[in-house]
């Protein structure tokens, strides 16, 4: 039986639109939040759904960080190795045994190929979500403690 690698899971959410729980009263389009509710009663549950909402991201945030974080170490040794070039038969040598050992892990991992500019972009999203969140919690809030 083949269980999913922690690698594998991070690399999902950059391919995959972000797919949240569904809400009945709180609704994100973009990064704008809106919730609307008529009663009291709708208010707090639309707080507890913003809530998980705000949990759902802070964890998709973190995966988003990681693989960030991986891609920079990734570009970062890509660049330290086009840096030097080997002089000398021996070290063009080494340097082509080392191309080629390197050949599996360029076409067996996603971890490779991110894209850093893309996923600066979806952490700010995130980033925008996330306070938006909490602008509508802390209205809603404001509005519960006037209606009770």
């Amino acid at each position: 039986m083949h269980r999913p690698t922690r690698l594998a899971a991070r690399d999902q959410v950059a391919m995959e639109p972000m797919q949240l729980s569904q809400t009945r009263f709180v609704k994100i389009d973009g990064t704008h939040v809106t919730a609307a509710v008529d009663t009291a009663e709708d208010a707090r549950i639309a707080v507890k759904e913003l809530r998980h909402k705000k949990r759902e991201l802070t964890h998709l945030k973190r995966a988003l960080v990681r693989q960030r974080k991986a891609a920079q170490a990734a570009a970062a040794r890509a660049a330290r190795r086009r840096k030097s070039k080997p002089k000398g038969f021996l070290a063009k040598t080494g340097a082509v045994i080392d191309f080629l050992a390197s050949l599996p892990a360029v076409f067996g991992r996603g971890e490779a190929r991110m894209d850093l500019p893309a996923l600066e972009r979806e952490v700010k999203r995130t980033d925008e979500i996330l306070h938006n969140l909490d602008t509508v919690r802390l209205q809603i809030e404001g509005k519960l403690l006037h209606l009770t």
